[in-house]
This record gives structure tokens, C-alpha cells and sequence, in this order.
């Protein structure tokens, strides 16, 4: 069945042409004769017609505004595609254009059904039959390529889904630490929304950290908790640092095959059952110190990512949600990312709409006032940075991390897979890629058919003149029709005041619906819908959202960044996203793979990869490098994204770069005038008079110079004013770069940090102890943190230079000793010993004298401060800023958290290595006074010749003693001998 129209004029982008229209079972064709121009006609050149092929499923919006014949205009239908494609067709009978309507209507709603679109009847082309898509990702090889199979590795592939009953939106093989059991994860995931337990998603292949994710916890108003839900993600974080299985963990149930509806509920532990699994974490955490060996990172810088807003997190809690309680996680820190849920993205992505919707009848641009008030730029940055942060933890912090956002299937799809692509280059390869997809998306059960809305709905299509109040060029409308918006009117007042407490619709974070997690609370369901179709298959237009294009313009933006890091190149973005509408492949049709299983989508349909590989060619980046080397600038390992270079992605909206982002901008950042506005502490020292004198113009003065003098005065009061600020910038940057070092090489024996600064290069210094493991294996970890400051700070491209410089003595380093201590005080020693020990090593290495403070829960439940002294100290005046060397850390014990200050009295030095090479003040060196010689003869002032011959007389008369004296002494000396 297909509809024919003649004489239908298309208009697109401000153009006009005149064609017919073809209306298929599956695809809308606009073909058209483009003219021949007279140079053409003369040679005989013959012009081949052109078609437009609309398919059905991706209109998102459709309008029909009919026009009478006594009003002399077209009746027109006005469609908006989700690959942002706008048309208009003008029609000359008015009852045609209804019809059309009303056809476009039918085929595009299809039934709600699934099998009725075009994937169930596509026949590829002969290049694409030669391709299996569906063979493309095989998890067993996939997980074998990153390693985490090995003999040795503490992971395996637990089957405990293998028939989709435990999960039934996750996958089959569900990868979990070797140590814990199937009855272990059966207990865990009634701690978890729709039981989607903490599962792993990436190995990394030189730390061994891990990216997993999960859904959000059952936390609610009570804070419950679940033994074995901490027992899985204790066991994860510790993967990379032990092969030897977790110490057993007492809980209030033991463990058996066999659950009853008393054991069905989450277990709220004991307090003595919360001590001993705190003690036994402590205890694997801590290990012998025989079996100590060189591990990655440290193991409190772990992860659990919560992309979710604050606020959000916590309302949830009022429906038996939430996100964990740290308290019982303590092998871990936790970040909100503050990623807003599905509707909110779709209301942004409908403002984005809102400044292109004029697009079929007119060639002007686009409303950049609309499109910066849209947010969409905002939530695509939040997501890179999202993604920045959990491939910094495990890339350069060498930790693990758990990333959950509601139900762990939308945000967490797009934080998982884009830390990812930034992790591995075999990601950013074209098969890597569609292998990434078929993990993250498909298998892990993104919800494709409702975000997506393939089966679309009939409150998408309206007749303008009949509809009541509304915005035509909304996405998703409330129907047409005076009567329609009356019942609208009435049923939406029916729904308030019935509805049911369960519901999601007012909660300020849902990504769907609410599923009951109380078994004694009866789930109510709603009315079975018309035609005998499933509840399931009927498109909600409240759980759409764009969040596979999300993660899609994300990846545009590495590749704009990193262009020669991605073996495929824009245009595959670009089709993949019109192929997730086009409904012409099974790939993403369903909602997770236990859907794609009983539907057998891998015989029934085929995979949207075969598409792509049979053109390989067309979606190959040419400049792609696919050279991996850690030591040379570019071709490293790792990519970040640049949040602050995030770019509108003009060709999938069809618009040009200058339309959507405006023209580019020619000066250089030198050229940029410098802000005017001063601060607080930029004018602090500066004479009010003369600020206020250069607010207001002068009196007039009959003084020649009084211009010049003028001139002096303000470039002298801008010249004060810039030194202040570039004295506030660079204590601000070295407070930074310290704040930095001290996080990233705490292990290290990070000692301080010292920045020299030439007209080329910025050199940084930093001192610690262990130099070796700053620098890494072949230099690495050097490199990796030059990069990293680099791409921190802004730095311009090879003018930064990282040196690492030992500390001779770290006995006299306040902050090698203090972390130190730390980490003493982490393994267990007990306070006064460990103070005493840092106490005495201190004194021995030289120190003139050392006083350590610890503070907080020592052992009671009162805090108190214990202070250790030893030798001399000084507390005050500039000898204190110049002999003592202090230090403060904090350190989180199960009592607390205690503060830890060390401060060491170093001497002094006349070379400057164990300390100043000036002295104390109060070292002071009494000179002993020379031997006064008798005077022989006093003063005379008479200077006469008598005076003269007698002073000579007596000389000679001195020098005849001398040496008779000599002489009788020599003798003596003779006669001995």
C-alpha cells in the first residue's frame, strides 16, 4: 500500500522546489527534477531526479495547518526529524494534505509494536551481507583482551543471570571479584535498584584499577544497610592490591542457597557485626609486613561516583532510594557530579530546537540567545568533566571507582564509556568503538526503545487550527482538538488527585518509573492498554530523553580535541545517531539484551555495524595516528577532555561552525584587553585619592604639566595595581601546585616544591624522598604529571619542564616525617609509639630539637591533644620562619578523624644543606682580647734633639738585653742536649 501525491512543493533552509510525494509503509520519498541549466540542454545532458527518503520512525513532530480554498493559501504539513532535519510540504487540495496526514499518522505510529517496523523487513545490500554485526562483541574475548581473565587476576564471570532472572536488565555474564559467591551477590542485589549489583565494566591493563557501576542504593529514611552490597565493593577496591581472598566478613545471617521472604529482606546489621567488618577491612587492607609489596596509589583515594545532583540523591530517599552512607563505607570517598536526570536534558534539547525550528521556511541562522539559554553546552561540559575526573582516578591516581547514577543505565552509561574512550586508544578505534557501544549500552541495558521513542505516539501530531492554546513547534504537545484539550484538562486533574504515591513524576531525580522495593506494599498497575498491545511497547513521551546523543556530541568534542587519536572520524557519529532513529536495524531497538534475546534480534534483524564496516572507507579519519607512545608529547596513552573548549556540534544540526558557534576569534590571548574591574584585595593598598582621582576628570589647570603629570601618576597606579595582582596570581597558582603534590605523591615523601621561571620555560622542582617512584618506570610518571599541569594550569605547549630532586635528609623533612606518621597511625601502631618513633629519628638525624602534636578521638570518645617534645624550640620572631620546619596532615581512623603537626628545629649550616646557613641570634662569639704590651717609656712631647738622642739610646740599649737574653738561653738549650 502507498499513497501518491503530484504537484507538492517542498521547502528546506529558505528554498523551494515542486516534486511528488511517495508515502511507502516505511519511508516518506520527495523526488524532484532539479533544472537543467542551457549549457546542459545544448549538450544533451540528462538530469537524473532526486529524492529525499524520510523514514518514519525518526519524525519527531508533525503539523498539519490546512488552509480553505477561499483563503488562497497552501495547506501545509510541517515535520521535524530527531536528526534535526526540518521540511515543509505545501499542498494545493487541502483534502490531500489531510490524507497525507493522516497516512504519515498511521505508518509512523505502526500499532505500537516492535515488529512492525522497518528493521523486521530490511534486505541489505550485497557489501553488507558479508558482515555479522552481532558477532562483533563476544564478552568472554573482550574481557580476555583487557585482562582481567588471566591466570592469577581476582575476577571471574559469575553466571548467576545467565537466564535473566537475578537482573533482568543486565547482562548474562556478569564479571565479580573471584572471592565473593553467587549467594553472595544474590544477597547484594536486594540492596541494589532492579537488583543491578556493583559489576565490573573496565580493567585497566597496567594498574589493574577498575571502573564498575551499578544502580543507586536502598538506602531510605532508615539507612539501611547491606553486609554483602560493602562486602562486593570491598572486595573490588581491593582486586589491585592483594591475589589473596578477602577476610571473611561476620554478619547477622549466615549464608545459604536457600531464601525466604524473611531472608529476602535487606539485613540492618548489629553494631558489634558493623565493628567487625570495619576490623576485618582494616585488617585486609592492612596485610603483613612480610607480604608487603609495591601496589598502585593509595587505597583512600577510591571512588564511588554518584553523577547524580546532591539534593536529588538525598529526595530520593523518600521512596526507599538514595545513595550510600560513607559511614559504612569507609575504604572510599564520594563525588556528585550534579549531572541533571533525563527530563531535564530533554527540556534543554527542546530549547536547542526552539532557536532552529524556523529552518524549512527561512535560510536565517539560528538564535544564539536561545541556544546559550538552552543549557545544552552546560550539561555537555558536566559530563566531560564527569568523565575527566574518573579518568584521572584511574589513569594517574591509580584507584578504583564505582559509578551510579539512579538506575545506573543513562548517566552512568555516558560517565562509564567516556572515561573509557580516554582510558584505552583500542576504544577509540572504529571496532573498539562499536565494541564499547555493545558493552556500556546495549549489554549493560540502556534503555534505547524508551529514550528514543521509537514506536512514537499520536500526541506528536497536530492540526494547528484545531488545536487549543499550546506551541506548535514543542516536541512533544498535549494533542489537538477543542474536546481533546478539554478531556486533557480533566484527565490531568483525575491523575493529580489520584495518584499514587509511588509515583516518580514529582521527584526532582527519575530516570522512569518507580518500582516497588516493599514486598508487603501491592504494586498498582495500570490499565491494560487498547489494541492488545504490551504495556511495555507503547512509547512514553515522558522517558524520552537524548542521552545516546549526549554521550555521541561528548565524543564529538575528544575528537575535536584529539583529532588524530580517533581512527573514525565525524561523519560516524553523525550516521550512528541517524541510524538510532531510523529504526532500519535491530541494534537498538530493545531495551536491554534479555529483550534482544527473546525477541532473536540477531536472526530477525541486522546489526547497524554492518552498515558501517561495509564502508569502511567513508568513516575512516585520515589524519588518525595510531601510534601509542607515553614518551613523546601527543601520543600518549591517556587523552583529557578540555571542558572549556566545548563546542556546539554544527553539523549534526545541520548548520554551519560561524551559525552555531559564532566566527572565531583572531587575536591571540595576549591580545585580549585585560579586565578593568578591580578587586578588594587588588585595591588594597592603593591611596584612595588617587583611584578617585582617576574616576573623575581633573579641574582644569593652567599648570603645562598637569597632563603629564597626570599620565605619570595613573601608569604609576596601574603599575602598583598589576604587581598586586600578578603577586596574588602567583600565590594562588603555588598554592594550587603544592595542594596538588601533596595528593598526587603523598607516598612518594612529597617534601616541597620550587618554581623557577625563565622568558621560555617555567623549570618546577619537586622534592621528595623516594625520587624513583616520582620519575616511574622509564620516566612515566613524570611525564604524565608534566601533562597533567600542563593541561591544569594552561600551560602553552612544551613550556613547562617537571624535576624531581631528592631530599638528603628526610629526617629533618617536617612533611616526610608527618606522612609518615600518617601512615603509621593507618596501619595500626599505637599513638605514643609511633609519635616517639618519629620523635627519636628525628633527633638522630640532627635536629636541634622536634615537637609533635596528634589531636582528636585518641582512644575515648572525648577528644584530646597529646604533644611530644624533645630538644630546643623556638615559637616566635623571624628565627622561627627561617629554623623551623612544620608540617600538618589529617588521617581518617575508624574513632575519627585525628590531626597530626610535626615541627622540627633544624641548626645551622654553613653549606645550607641540613639548614639556614645564617646562625641564631642569641649564638653569639666572644672575641678574646689581644696581650697588652707594658709601655717602656712614657709619652714625651718634647721633640727635641735631646729627646730624640735619648729614646735612641735607650732602643739600643733594649735590643743589647734582647740578645744577651737569647744567648744565655741558646747555651742552656746546648748543655741539655
Amino acid at each position: 500500500m502507498s499513497l501518491q501525491v503530484d504537484n507538492v512543493t517542498l521547502a528546506r533552509r529558505g528554498e523551494q522546489v515542486d516534486g511528488t510525494l511517495h508515502l511507502t509503509p516505511h519511508h516518506l520519498i520527495f523526488s524532484h527534477t532539479p533544472p537543467v541549466s542551457p549549457e546542459d540542454q545544448i549538450k544533451g545532458v540528462i538530469t537524473r531526479p532526486r529524492e529525499l527518503w524520510i523514514t518514519y520512525p525518526i519524525i519527531a513532530f508533525c503539523t498539519l495547518r490546512p488552509a480553505p480554498a477561499a483563503s488562497r493559501q497552501l495547506s501545509s504539513i510541517r515535520l521535524r526529524c530527531r536528526d534535526f532535519t526540518f521540511v515543509c510540504f505545501y499542498f494545493v487540495n487541502e483534502h490531500k494534505a489531510r490524507d497525507v496526514f493522516e497516512s504519515i499518522k498511521q505508518w509512523t505510529c505502526k500499532s505500537s509494536r516492535i515488529d512492525k517496523l522497518y528493521a523486521f523487513s530490511y534486505q541489505p545490500p550485497p557489501p553488507e551481507k558479508e558482515f555479522n554485526g552481532w558477532e562483533l562483541y563476544d564478552p568472554r574475548k573482550e574481557w580476555a583482551r583487557q585482562g582481567c581473565l588471566d591466570e592469577g587476576k581476582a575476577w571471574r564471570l559469575s553466571e548467576i543471570n545467565m537466564n535473566y532472572e537475578f537482573s533482568p536488565t543486565y547482562p548474562a555474564l556478569i564479571p565479580v571479584p573471584c572471592s565473593i559467591s553467587d549467594n553472595t551477590l544474590n544477597y547484594a542485589g536486594r540492596y541494589r535498584s532492579r537488583a543491578r549489583i556493583p559489576a565490573l565494566t573496565y580493567f585497566h591493563p597496567v594498574n589493574n584499577c577498575t571502573i564498575t557501576r551499578s544502580s543507586q542504593p536502598l538506602v531510605g529514611v532508615r539507612q539501611n544497610r547491606s553486609i554483602q552490597d560493602e562486602k562486593l565493593l570491598s572486595a573490588i577496591f581491593l582486586t589491585s592490591r592483594s591475589e589473596r581472598p578477602l577476610a571473611s566478613f561476620s554478619t547477622t545471617e549466615k549464608e545459604t542457597d536457600s531464601s525466604s521472604p524473611e531472608t529476602s529482606q535487606v539485613m540492618v546489621p548489629e553494631l558489634n557485626n558493623a565493628e567487625e567488618l570495619e576490623d576485618d577491612l582494616l585488617a585486609a587492607t592492612r596485610g603483613d609486613p612480610e607480604d608487603h609489596r609495591s601496589i598502585y596509589g593509595a587505597q583512600q583515594s577510591n571512588l564511588i561516583v554518584d553523577a547524580r545532583p546532591t539534593v536529588n540523591a538525598f529526595a530520593m530517599q523518600a521512596v526507599g532510594l538514595g545513595s550510600e552512607n560513607m559511614d559504612n563505607y569507609k575504604f572510599a570517598t564520594k563525588a556528585y557530579l550534579g549531572i541533571d536526570n533525563i527530563h531535564v536534558m530533554r527540556d534543554s534539547l527542546n530549547k536547542v530546537i526552539d532557536a532552529l525550528k524556523e529552518s524549512d521556511v527561512t535560510p536565517l541562522g539560528p538564535n544564539r540567545d536561545q541556544l546559550a539559554r538552552s543549557g545544552w553546552l552546560k550539561h555537555i561540559g558536566g559530563i566531560l568533566e564527569g568523565a575527566r575526573i574518573i579518568t584521572r582516578q584511574v589513569g594517574l591516581t591509580h584507584s578504583h571507582v564505582l559509578i551510579h547514577c539512579s538506575d545506573g543505565w543513562d548517566r552512568t552509561s555516558q560517565l562509564s564509556a567516556l572515561s573509557q574512550i580516554c582510558l584505552d586508544p583500542y576504544f577509540r578505534t572504529l571496532e573498539g568503538f562499536m565494541v564499547l557501544v555493545e558493552k556500556d549500552w546495549l549489554s549493560f541495558g540502556h534503555m534505547f526503545r524508551h529514550r528514543s521513542g521509537h514506536l512514537n505516539s499520536e500526541k506528536w501530531f497536530q492540526i494547528e487550527n484545531e488545536r487549543i492554546g499550546g506551541d506548535p513547534n514543542r516536541a512533544f504537545g498535549d494533542g489537538g482538538g477543542a474536546g481533546k484539550a478539554i478531556e486533557n484538562a480533566f484527565l490531568s486533574a483525575k491523575g493529580f488527585f489520584g495518584r499514587d504515591n509511588n509515583s516518580r513524576d514529582s521527584l526532582p531525580d527519575s530516570d522512569g518509573e518507580l518500582q516497588s522495593y516493599d514486598s508487603d506494599t501491592p504494586v498498582k498497575k495500570p490499565p491494560a492498554p487498547r489494541l492488545g498491545v504490551s504495556e511495555k511497547e507503547i512509547t512514553k513521551p515522558k522517558e524520552t530523553s537524548p542521552v545516546f546523543h549526549q554521550f555521541l556530541d561528548a565524543t564529538y568534542q575528544l575528537l575535536h580535541q584529539h583529532p588524530t587519536r580517533f581512527e573514525f572520524n565525524e561523519r560516524f557519529l553523525r550516521r550512528l545517531l541517524y541510524h538510532l532513529y531510523s529504526c532500519q536495524f535491530g541494534t537498538f531497538l530493545f531495551n536491554n539484551e534479555k529483550e534482544r534475546v527473546d525477541c532473536k534480534a540477531n536472526e530477525r534483524t541486522r546489526s547497524v555495524w554492518d552498515y558501517f564496516l561495509a564502508r569502511r572507507e567513508q568513516f575512516t579519519n585520515p589524519r588518525y595516528d595510531p601510534v601509542i607512545d607515553d614518551n613523546q608529547r601527543g601520543k600518549e596513552r591517556l587523552i583529557f577532555p578540555r571542558v572549556s573548549e566545548t563546542r556546539w556540534w554544527n553539523e549534526v544540526f545541520g548548520r554551519t561552525d560561524a551559525e552555531m558557534n559564532g566566527p572565531r576569534s583572531s587575536a591571540a590571548p595576549s591580545d585580549i584587553p585585560e579586565s578593568t574591574v578591580l578587586t578588594g584585595i587588588e585595591t588594597a593598598g592603593t591611596n584612595s585619592a588617587e583611584l578617585k582621582s582617576l574616576d573623575h576628570d581633573p579641574p582644569p589647570s593652567t599648570t603645562p604639566d598637569s597632563t603629564t603629570t597626570r599620565n605619570v601618576k595613573m601608569a604609576a597606579v596601574q603599575g602598583a595595581i598589576s604587581k598586586r595582582r600578578k603577586f596574588v596570581a602567583d600565590g594562588v597558582f603555588y598554592a594550587e601546585l603544592n595542594e596538588f603534590f601533596q595528593r598526587e605523591l603523598a607516598e612518594e615523601g612529597y617534601s616541597g616544591v620550587e618554581v623557577r621561571v625563565t622568558p621560555t620555560v617555567t623549570d618546577i622542582i619537586v622534592r621528595a624522598t623516594h625520587t624513583q617512584e616520582v620519575l616511574g618506570e622509564q620516566g612515566r610518571r613524570i611525564r604524565e604529571l608534566t601533562s597533567l599541569i600542563q593541561k591544569r594550569f594552561k600551560f602553552p605547549e612544551n613550556s613547562v619542564s617537571l624535576y624531581a630532586a631528592k631530599v638528603q635528609n628526610r629526617g629533618l623533612s617536617a612533611v616526610a616525617q608527618c606522612e609518615s606518621l600518617r601512615y603509621k597511625l593507618l596501619n595500626g601502631l599505637a599513638v605514643r609509639r609511633a609519635c616517639y618513633g618519629v620523635l627519636r629519628f628525628i633527633m638522630e638525624s640532627g635536629a636541634k630539637g622536634c615537637e609533635v602534636v596528634v589531636s582528636g578521638k585518641l582512644r575515648a570518645a572525648r577528644a584530646k591533644s597529646m604533644k611530644f617534645t624533645d630538644g630546643f624550640m623556638i615559637h616566635s620572631g623571624q628565627p622561627a620562619k627561617e629554623f623551623i620546619d612544620s608540617a600538618t596532615r589529617h588521617v581518617l581512623l575508624r574513632q575519627g578523624v585525628l590531626g597530626i603537626k610535626v615541627k622540627i628545629m633544624r641548626g645551622s649550616d654553613p653549606e645550607g644543606k641540613a639548614g639556614p646557613q645564617k646562625t641564631l641570634p642569641d649564638s653569639v662569639t666572644i672575641i678574646e682580647p689581644k696581650e697588652e704590651q707594658p709601655v717602656l717609656q712614657p709619652m714625651s712631647q718634647d721633640y727635641g734633639a735631646k729627646a730624640i738622642a735619648a729614646q735612641q739610646a735607650a732602643e739600643q740599649q733594649r735590643l743589647a738585653e734582647q740578645q744577651a737574653a737569647e744567648a744565655e738561653g741558646g747555651a742552656e738549650t746546648f748543655a741539655q742536649e
